[in-house]
């Protein structure tokens, strides 16, 4: 019997890859490549999962396809050519007008990070404007007053994306009149590096926030290394506090505050609801709001 190892080993690929992929992990960065040959792979050893293991597989075998928003191939909202699927899990920032795209009547579709159309479509999202709120709220409740924003924008489909996070960021400093435009640092990408990038444009800057909330853990990682490099303490001279809490977010140097995101339950929700609409023909579309945490480490503390 093919076990997840032996999928590995044959695409050289970590066991952790293989997973993650398996498993509609929306959190893997893997190339579409990559992705496309562990699944063929997976079905070429007849791989069986541990629920059809333990016999308790469906009746019916669905083809799902996975469409990822955050690639920069263009064919990315066209995984029909070659082949039929049942339903599509879509991952990413998809807006109302991306559907024109996806083909017409085709409702099997759960998308993942967004909810372009509620009445339509099933989603599982996260509650971003209030994860972010008390985020915010909690470094005011710190006692800061100058906080800054680290974060990026993306072109996709040869348009201009804000990321809702640096929305909600604004929203909730200007309530409580302490918005600065000048304390946001934003590029058009959303390389990791950029938070190095960003950081250090910050550092230079006339006015140095006492706080940053920086919008992945990702670009944390690589802002508190500019921090490092000048001898700026994290948080006696500058707060840091990501979002979405990565593997080493807790093994950073001080350890990252940041708002927990359940990744591996979105992945797992997004393909119960997939198999519930294929199986059952089900036509009123279901929106799951997943609750997310602040994990409060050593990277925020009161301003000195």
């Amino acid at each position: 019997m093919a076990t997840i190892k032996d999928i590995a080993e044959k695409a050289k690929v970590s066991i952790a890859t293989v997973s993650r992929v398996l498993n509609y992990d929306p959190g893997i960065s893997v190339a579409d490549e990559t992705r496309k040959r562990i699944f063929e792979i997976a079905q070429e050893l007849n791989y069986k999962t541990l629920r059809q293991r333990n016999g308790q597989a469906v009746k019916e075998r669905y083809r799902v396809g996975l469409v990822n928003w955050y690639s920069d191939q263009e064919e990315m909202l066209d995984p029909w050519s070659g082949e039929t699927l049942d339903g599509v899990i879509a991952i990413g920032r998809f807006e109302k007008d991306d559907l024109e795209r996806f083909p017409e009547g085709f409702d099997n579709i759960v998308f993942v990070d967004s909810s372009p159309d509620d009445n339509r479509f099933d989603s599982v999202v996260i509650n971003l404007r209030k994860s972010v709120s008390e985020l915010i709220d909690y470094l005011i409740g710190l006692g800061h007053t100058a906080i800054g924003y680290i974060g990026g924008h993306n072109i996709v489909n040869n348009k201009r994306v804000q990321d809702e996070r640096e929305l909600v960021f604004m929203e909730r400093l200007s309530a409580h009149g302490l918005y600065d435009a000048g304390l946001v640092f934003t590029g058009d990408n959303l390389y990791s590096e950029d938070g190095y990038k960003l950081m250090k444009t910050a550092i230079s800057g006339e006015k140095l926030p006492t706080a940053f909330f920086i919008e992945n853990d990702s670009k944390a990682v690589s802002a508190l290394r500019a921090l490092h490099e000048v001898k700026l303490r994290v948080p006696n001279d500058v707060s840091i506090v990501g979002y979405s809490d990565i593997a080493i977010s807790e093994f950073l140097q001080p350890p990252l505050t940041t708002v927990k995101v359940h990744m591996e339950h979105i992945g797992e929700t997004a393909v119960e609801l997939l198999a519930d609409r294929m199986a059952a023909k089900r036509e009123i579309a279901k929106k799951i709001v997943l609750p997310t945490r602040l994990q409060e480490r050593e990277s925020s503390g009161k301003p000195v």
